[in-house]
């Protein structure tokens, strides 16, 4: 299976929390792409395996590249960078400022001749996010639900945790593109195919399963049994089955199929509109913030505040009423700019608008429908969600802290509903948090830079600064400090959780 959307390498500008690609732009980068193939002569394989993340030094390669980039105004006829539209059109489909001048920082480079530049702008580009979703040129793209993505990535983590070779490896091979190309990953390969279902626990094939799997997702039966008839021949061992299996897929799909998780670009006045939303029903309904986390990665509670958020939510979205009645008509017009795909907007709304008893348990179905059936998550549902690693540092950290300051158990918990009591030990405790975490110095003086750095990363530059300008205030003391940034930010930024 091709795991990764792929596109002519050179406009790999990276869709995070921007605006989608319009028709007319996507027209205009395949006919970019066309006439520089006729101009290069350019062997069409070489591009392919550029969206693997291979890329060859041949001339004719190099010069396709130096035409694209040309086309789309990145270099001029000399070959010069043109670094204020490289930015310009960078900043019309990323709004996370850390990234853009990152990408400017590391890839914009004037190297010896026009085409060096292209081709490591090119690299650089892949490099420097690669399992992120890229600009589209061609071919077509296919993504699976929310739901069959989710178990798609949980069985692949199950199958890298006990392969010798280890998580990093697969890992990176599968963002490389090169995941099928190497012998040694086919145990991986098996145990990914078993999980699927594609094999059975003997190595043989459950051909049925595939047609109706595949025929699940991709809506064009021709390419499905094209597949099926030239792919699913079984060889001499269960895991060479399996590696020529995927291999042959990967290789003869003329669509992309994307299996894992992706996050779905929103426009940035959509985004503000809707982070302000979840701010106002997380104070107005008072919901447990690790409920509130967990519901990120698709576990869902049947508490009844939960429920009653989801319905806040409808209500301040305009989907549904106090009646609990469902506005089709709002609902299709703000999911259409989101997937620009009416066929599917029209199915998400026949399969998970129905009305139940109550306008909570409406608002209820309708989210977690949504949830499972979409083709990737809003990318603001990541907005200000913490890292695994950074999970797992801030555990240690809080762990440490409260052994050092002796806080009660009873103190925390409340605080983190909302109710900061003015006692010294869990002063103490959260500004050992801090100094901990680099935020404050033993003076209980902020560092600004690192608050900027991390809040910047949670959230984007324009809200860190908001929160910064809010929170991060000198009081009378070191303890005191701390105890208000904590205070502050808890309801500045209400959807955090796993701070303390």
């Amino acid at each position: 299976m091709r795991s990764f959307a792929a596109c002519c390498i050179l406009v790999a500008v990276l869709q995070v929390r921007g605006a989608p690609l319009t028709n007319d732009q996507k027209a205009k980068l395949d006919a970019y792409q066309q006439d520089c193939i006729s101009e290069s002569k350019v062997n069409q394989l070489l591009i392919e395996k550029s969206r693997k993340g291979i890329f060859s030094d041949d001339p004719a390669f190099k010069n396709f590249l130096f035409c694209f980039s040309k086309k789309a105004g990145f270099q001029d006829a000399n070959g010069l960078i043109q670094k204020d539209v490289f930015e310009r059109k960078v900043k019309i489909v990323v709004d996370d400022e850390a990234l853009v001048s990152k990408l400017l920082e590391q890839c914009v480079a004037q190297k010896a001749t026009p085409q060096e530049t292209s081709y490591y702008l090119a690299k650089c580009l892949r490099e420097v996010a690669p399992n992120m979703e890229l600009f589209k040129v061609a071919p077509e793209v296919v993504y699976v639900s929310n739901e069959k993505s989710r178990q798609a990535l949980l069985q692949h983590k199950e199958c890298a945790a006990q392969d010798p070779l280890g998580q990093e490896a697969i890992e990176a091979a599968r963002k490389q593109g090169v995941l099928f190309e190497d012998a040694k990953f086919k145990d991986y390969i098996f145990c990914f195919s078993k999980k699927s279902g594609i094999q059975r626990d003997d190595g043989s094939i459950d051909k049925d399963l595939f047609y109706k799997k595949f025929g699940e997702v991709i809506d064009k039966p021709a390419i499905v049994d094209q597949l099926g008839q030239k792919c699913l021949l079984e060889q001499d061992t269960p895991e060479n089955t399996a590696l020529f299996v995927s291999k042959c897929i990967h290789e003869n799909s003329p669509v992309y199929l994307e299996i894992f998780p992706r996050d779905l670009p929103i426009p940035e006045e959509a985004a503000k509109e809707i982070i302000a939303h979840g701010r106002a029903c997380i104070k107005e309904t008072g919901i447990d913030r690790e409920i509130l986390e967990k519901s990120r990665e698709g576990i869902f509670s049947e508490d009844p505040i939960y429920k009653e958020f989801t319905f806040c939510m409808g209500k301040q979205a305009g989907f549904i009423n106090e009646a609990g009645d469902v506005l089709k008509d709002v609902l299709k017009e703000k999911s259409l700019k989101l997937f620009n795909d009416p066929a599917l907007v029209q199915k998400l709304i026949d399969q998970c608008i129905v009305k139940k008893e109550t306008p909570q348990e409406t608002s209820y179905h309708a989210h977690v429908c949504l949830y499972k059936n979409s083709p990737g998550h809003l990318a603001l549902t990541q907005f200000g969600a913490i890292s695994q690693e950074k999970k797992e540092k801030k555990v240690q950290i809080i762990k440490e802290c409260a052994e050092e300051s002796g806080v009660s158990r009873s103190a925390v918990l409340s605080a983190r509903k909302g109710d900061f009591q003015d006692e010294p030990l869990l002063k103490q405790y959260f500004f050992c948090i801090n100094k901990k975490s680099q935020i404050q110095n033993e003076a209980g003086e902020y560092k600004t830079d690192v608050i900027r750095k991390g809040l910047t990363e949670l959230f984007n530059a324009e809200e860190a600064n908001r929160i910064i300008e809010k929170c991060a205030r000198i009081q009378d003391s070191a303890l005191n400090t701390a105890f208000q940034s904590f205070k502050c930010f808890y309801n500045e930024a209400p959807e955090i959780t796993g701070v303390f």
